[in-house]
């Protein structure tokens, strides 16, 4: 029998509990699967938001309009519509989409989401070349549970390097041209993009060019 804990040292309790928590940051299993057919796509486009509702964006939701954009080459993508987050925190989200992981893996106890295949070896073992392009973080930094075992199998690693990139204003401009660049030069690739996405105080996240009535292409 635990007795709960006052809510005044909730904070701190799960604080300590963190820092004393050291994540598995060792090699992935091998990947044992064999492709059993050629990939259906030429290019899969894996793009990860940040603190944004996907029925915010007008191909998921009819009655808003602020994507033009991309409802004008809606017949040229596969939208698989709005998922909703994993976890409330975008670090173990993150590592949830890298390891594959399934409902039932959650609480993942056994930290298999660290241990098993990541996505970018089962890419790979499709045939595609593999790229991470990450409007977070900076430099080589890895983050959101990353580590340099999940590199072996990226072709291509970007993370914010220049000033403007770092900017949470500019961020994913600057995210959206590399993307258009890594595309011109390659092809059969799967791309995991980041995005810096919105964050409060939000004024701080687009140029003030744009308002939040506007439409934003």
């Amino acid at each position: 029998f635990q007795p709960p804990i006052p809510a005044i040292f909730n904070i701190p309790a799960y604080s300590f509990l963190w820092q004393s928590f050291k994540p598995y940051m060792g090699d992935r299993d091998n990947l044992s699967e064999i492709p059993q057919r050629s990939p259906d796509y030429q290019n899969i486009v894996w793009i990860v938001d940040c603190s944004v509702n996907g029925d915010f964006i007008s191909i998921n939701n009819t009655e808003l309009y602020t994507t033009p954009f991309l409802q004008s080459i809606n017949d040229k993508m596969i939208n698989r519509g709005v998922v909703s987050s994993i976890t409330n925190c975008s670090a173990t989200t993150n590592i949830f989409l890298l390891g594959l992981g399934k409902g039932s893996q959650i609480p993942d106890r056994n930290e298999s989401l660290l241990k098993s295949p990541n996505i970018f070896t089962y890419a790979k073992k499709a045939g595609f070349n593999t790229a991470y392009l990450s409007a977070q973080s900076k430099n080589r930094k890895l983050h959101n549970f990353m580590t340099r075992h999940d590199l072996e199998d990226l072709d291509n690693f970007h993370q914010p390097l220049t000033q403007s990139e770092r900017s949470p204003v500019l961020a994913d401009i600057e995210l959206a041209q590399h993307v258009k660049t890594y595309l011109t030069h390659h092809d059969s690739s799967f791309i995991y993009v980041l995005k810096s996405g919105v964050h409060f105080p939000w004024d701080n996240n687009y140029p003030q060019k744009y308002s939040s009535v506007d439409s934003i292409k």
